[in-house]
């Protein structure tokens, strides 16, 4: 909507008279205009443009639009109401059904046609600016004719007040009209009587100005208590908020702070806007429920420190949380007195606690909070038996005492990621409902009834440091589900059901994991941390192994295939958190007893850009392999990871014979050994890659990749045996121990040496021989140089055994160098 539409909806005189603040702050110089103030502050505060629109009960009636206000994706009540709400025929105020858009243009045929010109961007508009004041004829959606109110506003003396059948406004504005000084004008006297419609009564406390809530307040349906500017908030007599005091209420707001509210009925929601201390709500005698509401409360300090009621069994909340906030207000309630179910309906997140009155003589043992969509943190004492939440992402803890033909444990934790940990005693059965979501159960204590989990649809896991039963029944249910090895054995595998996904942490034994098939269905088996030496045998064909934590690589897991073939083992052990002070790395330790080929995969991902995160080692993965497969793949992947890959070949005479090698990130092979390994193929390597020449057999060949390698050349590189490189580019660097670039020799008729290049003159050598001989004989002991013989070049260092190396493909090389910073490291371009 335009910003001229906007401000059409807007009454300055109306702003103006409820907010005397405002007033002093344009007096001031603060502000130019009353709209200045509404724009940058007002809306957001809920404080109402006109005498029609409340932004409390817009959000109270139209819950998509307080929830888009929650997630930060509508920035107040009141831009939605402009941009969306007059469009959809929305009431900006408290009536009973919506405005009818249609039948106000067909009522007022000038107004239509005002609207089609674009005069007004709807009927609504009109009718909030001008048509009510003018008496035309309007109604909402369910038929009813809509009466707009009058505001009254009380004064320093006696005041009489009755409302009109409209939407009626009373306002006690803590300010004299005069000279805007402090002024008390809720007196014990007053007698304010809403009459019909939904009215509301705006308390502004300035001050101790309006700090005592006194006289006749009925009929009026909305209590607007703004402490914001006040000394302490608002009370009255005693010391609380009376709700019994505001007869016919049905929603009493305290703003900025709050006092106890006490005597709540049923009818009535106590509300607290803008609020960072705890607040208590205590319920009237005969009410069983009470209804609460937040707006814009500071969840890290704001908490209901205590609800409660002497019938009380039911707290309904609703509203939003400062979107700064990541902490979880408290919601601790005290059931009514002998009361044995508790039900708990809330939007926002919030940490429960639920006790019994202290002259109850039963214990809550029913907490249903199934209707709520908030996350729930909840941990039930030994008397709940039966605990039930809602959709939320929920962390719940069931720790009841049972009893073999009594008390029976049960949790049923509805939609949502929940985590769930259970530590029942006694005789009992207990069982677990997870529901959909992907849940994390976890049993850390049981008595000795059946124990039944279900963890329903969703990518769950199941743990357990207490032994399961062949008796007991673990049901994945649908999804991609995990559960700990450790547990499982012959005797109770029956009870374990629709697992995909099987964790070796802790697991120190050996396990036949074709027991497994009973009931689950094996995709994939992983370590969320150490195996402790851990033995799977019979793993079937396609299964691989992933390493979801940090196993170390200072116990082996040994993995034997059914039937001896490929297997691919994967690093996928990410860093988390946004501060780090420490070296990070992560690693596993793999015997593939009879793999015929490996594949080692890199994907742990580190954090970059954050504290300690520069120190010498960190975001290292290390893969220790030991196999006698004949060839290796290995992808060098991970977000600001640098890889490490040790090989031992466990063949009675070494087999590996090749190994090839992709991604970008950095890779370390030197701690690759095997007597057979002819070949290294790193061509699709970007990252760099580090590899010594003495790894190879005689002749054995490495392919380099894009990044900047480091490779090591010995004289087990010899003249007879020599080993070849492709691929070398001009940022590669060859370490060569104690050489030294040759030194340059002018024109002989056979050679010229210039730079550590070599190149023959007249028709060249005849052959290979006769060329290693004219460079033999050129270079002093422990020089170095490059010449090329017919489409290749050669590295050659003379010494007591001479090196060798061809580089395959490497044609008309200008100059081998040697590092300025590091020794013995040198580059050919």
């Amino acid at each position: 909507m335009s910003e001229a539409f906007a401000a059409d909806y807007f009454d300055e005189q109306y702003y103006l008279s409820t907010n005397p603040d405002v007033l002093l702050a344009i007096t001031s110089g603060h502000f130019n205009s009353a709209y200045e103030h509404f724009q940058q502050f007002g809306q957001f505060e809920m404080r109402a443009p006109n005498v029609m629109f409340d932004a409390a009960s817009y959000l109270l009636n139209n819950p998509d639009v307080l929830a888009a206000v929650s997630q930060g994706l509508i920035p107040s009540a009141w831009h939605h109401f402009v941009n969306f709400g007059v469009k959809e025929g929305r009431s900006g105020g408290s009536f009973e059904g919506q405005f009818s858009e249609e039948a106000y243009l067909a009522a007022n045929p000038d107004v239509a046609a005002a609207v089609e010109n674009g005069d007004f961007v709807s009927g609504y508009a009109h009718y909030l600016l001008f048509g009510a004041n003018e008496g035309r004829p309007a109604f909402n959606t369910d038929g009813s004719t809509v009466t707009p109110g009058e505001t009254f506003y009380l004064t320093a003396g006696k005041d009489t007040f009755t409302g009109t059948s409209g939407e009626d406004t009373f306002v006690a504005e803590g300010y004299s009209p005069t000279d805007s000084s402090q002024q008390t004008q809720i007196n014990a006297l007053d007698s304010i009587d809403g009459g019909a419609g939904t009215d509301t009564l705006n308390i502004a406390v300035a001050g101790t100005a309006n700090s005592r809530l006194a006289g006749t307040v009925s009929n009026v349906e909305i209590i607007n208590i703004d402490n914001t500017e006040a000394a302490a908030a608002a009370a009255h007599s005693g010391g609380s908020v009376d709700a019994s005091k505001f007869r016919g209420a049905t929603q009493i707001w305290q703003i900025g702070d709050a006092a106890t509210v006490i005597n709540l009925a049923e009818t009535t929601t106590a509300g607290f806007r803008d609020q960072d201390d705890d607040v208590t709500v205590i319920a009237a005698d005969d009410a069983t429920s009470v209804m609460l509401a937040v707006d814009n409360v500071d969840a890290g300090s704001f908490d209901f420190d205590e609800v409660s009621g002497e019938s009380l069994a039911s707290v309904t909340l609703r509203g939003t949380v400062s979107e700064d906030s990541s902490d979880t207000p408290s919601l601790d309630i005290i059931a009514g007195t002998d009361v044995e179910a508790v039900t708990i309906d809330t939007e926002i997140d919030v940490s429960l606690d639920v006790n019994e009155a202290g002259a109850s003589t039963r214990s809550v043992n029913t907490v249903d909070a199934s209707a709520s969509t908030g996350a729930i943190e909840f941990s039930a004492d030994s008397a709940t038996t039966s605990v039930l939440t809602g959709s939320g992402d929920d962390e719940l803890s069931l720790n009841t005492a049972t009893a073999r033909g009594g008390a029976a444990a049960s949790l049923n934790s509805g939609a949502g990621d929940d985590t769930i940990r259970v530590s029942t005693t006694g005789t009992g059965t207990t069982t677990v409902n997870a529901g959909e979501g992907s849940d994390s159960v976890s049993i850390s204590g049981r008595g000795t009834g059946v124990l039944t989990v279900n963890l329903g649809a969703g990518d769950d896991s199941f743990e357990s440091s207490v032994a399961i039963n062949g008796s007991d029944v673990i049901d994945a249910g649908a999804g991609t589900d995990t559960l700990l090895l450790s547990l499982v054995g012959s005797a109770n595998i029956g009870a374990f059901r629709g697992f995909d996904v099987f964790d070796v942490k802790d697991l120190g034994k050996t396990l036949d994991v074709g027991i497994l098939a009973q009931n689950n269905s094996v995709t994939d088996f992983v370590g969320s941390g150490s195996s402790n030496a851990g033995v799977l045998q019979n793993i079937g064909s396609g299964i691989g192994f992933r390493a979801t934590g940090d196993m170390g690589t200072g116990d082996t897991l040994s993995l034997t295939q059914a039937t001896a073939g490929s297997l691919t083992v994967t690093l996928d052990a990410d860093e988390t958190g946004t501060a780090d002070t420490t070296i990070d790395t992560a690693g596993m330790a793999i015997n593939a007893t009879n793999a015929r080929t490996l594949s080692a995969v890199f994907d742990a991902d580190y954090l970059a850009g954050i504290d300690g995160e520069t120190t010498s080692g960190d975001n290292v993965s290390t893969i220790a392999l030991t196999s006698a497969a004949t060839s290796l793949s290995i992808m060098s992947g991970g977000d600001n990871a640098s890889n490490v890959v040790t090989y031992t070949d466990s063949a009675t005479t070494d087999v590996l014979a090749s190994v090839s090698v992709t991604g970008d990130r950095a890779l370390d092979l030197s701690g690759v050994t095997s007597t057979a390994l002819a070949s290294v193929d790193a061509s699709g390597l970007s990252g760099a890659l580090t590899f010594s020449l003495a790894q190879l057999k005689d002749g054995g060949s490495l392919a380099l990749g894009g990044g900047n390698d480091l490779i090591t050349v010995t004289n087990a590189s010899t003249t007879g045996a020599f080993e070849s490189i492709s691929g070398l580019g001009a940022n590669d660097q060859l370490v060569l121990a104690a050489a030294s670039v040759a030194a340059d020799v002018d024109s002989t008729g056979t050679y010229a040496l210039a730079g550590g290049v070599l190149a023959f003159e007249g028709t060249g050598p005849s052959t290979f021989d006769e060329a290693l001989g004219i460079v033999d004989g050129a270079l002093a002991l422990n020089a170095a140089a490059v010449f090329e013989y017919l489409s290749d070049s050669y590295l050659f260092v003379q010494g007591t055994t001479d090196t060798l190396v061809k580089l395959t493909g490497l044609t008309s090389v200008d100059s081998l160098t040697e590092s300025a910073t590091s020794a013995d490291h040198f580059m050919i371009a």
